[in-house]
C-alpha cells in the first residue's frame, strides 16, 4: 500500500518559518517487481521560493536520478493530493544495505529528513 510508505514534512528555516512542504512515497515497497535495482521515491514539493535549489540525499548519498514529472503522471494514483503549484519528481539512489533509509530534502540552507524502513 502506498499510504504505508508515504511520509510528509515541512522544511523550516532558522526563524521557524515554513519554506517548503514535501511528501515522499518509497516506491520499492509499493511495487517491488519494478523498483528493485535502486532505491526509488516519488516526491512532490511545494516551495515558497520557486527559485530555491532542491537537492535529495539518501543516507548522506546524493541522488543519481532526479526526473521532473508533470502534475498528472504514472504515480498520481499513489497519493490523494495533486496541485499545479507543486513540483513532482521521481528520485533514485544507489541501492542501500541499511534497514533504515533517511531521505534528506535540502533547499538552500534548510532541510528536512524523512525516515523509511526497507
Amino acid at each position: 500500500m502506498a499510504e504505508d510508505n508515504l511520509q510528509s514534512s515541512k522544511v523550516v528555516n532558522t526563524k521557524a518559518d515554513v519554506v517548503a512542504i514535501v511528501t515522499a512515497v518509497y516506491l520499492n515497497k509499493t511495487d517491488p517487481k519494478i523498483y528493485k535495482d535502486y532505491e526509488y521515491f516519488y516526491l512532490y514539493l511545494y516551495k515558497k521560493n520557486k527559485k530555491s535549489k532542491v537537492e535529495f540525499y539518501l543516507n548522506e548519498k546524493p541522488a543519481i536520478l532526479v526526473e521532473s514529472l508533470p502534475v498528472q503522471n504514472e504515480f498520481t494514483a499513489l497519493t490523494s493530493f495533486h496541485a499545479k503549484w507543486n513540483k513532482y519528481y521521481l528520485v533514485g539512489f544507489a541501492k542501500q544495505n541499511k534497514e533504515t533509509l533517511h531521505l534528506k530534502i535540502q533547499l538552500g540552507q534548510n532541510s528536512t529528513i524523512l525516515t523509511f524502513k526497507r
